[in-house]
């Protein structure tokens, strides 16, 4: 079983200046954790987003991510 914090993911994708961060293929990664044990579940989440702050760049493709994922 694999938990990805979607948020603290995202973050470090970008750190890495990885382009097209919308596209990135979790299956892949999430194979390439597994190596060659079985995958019986992987979750993408998040905590709450906060309400409070102006929404910016990155707060809406957290959101974008989530929703294309569904």
């Amino acid at each position: 079983m694999i938990l990805i914090d979607g948020s603290n993911f995202f973050f470090k994708l970008k750190d890495f200046h990885l382009s097209n961060l919308l596209s990135f293929d979790f299956s892949a990664s999430n194979f390439f954790l597994c190596r060659d044990a079985a995958l019986i579940r992987a979750t993408y989440f998040v905590g709450k987003l906060k309400t409070d702050t102006p929404v910016n760049a990155s707060t809406l493709l957290i959101a974008s991510a989530l929703y294309v994922s569904r």
